[in-house]
């Protein structure tokens, strides 16, 4: 898993060498980046005491 991470940010060209992968490594891959570009906000928000929401009226 972290093998197609990692030659998917340095070498994108080798991409398709992952097209025969089975399906959960698939879903797996898909978990991981989703995780990994959410966690800032992940963070930002387990370190602040409240969630800055705006309310929107009608």
């Amino acid at each position: 898993m972290f093998k197609r991470f990692y030659v998917s940010i340095t070498q994108p060209t080798h991409i398709n060498s992952f097209l025969r992968d089975k399906l959960p490594y698939v879903f797996l891959y898909i978990l991981f980046l989703s995780t990994f570009a959410s966690l800032p906000n992940i963070i930002k928000a387990a370190v602040k005491n409240n969630f800055d929401m705006p309310i929107i009226k009608n």
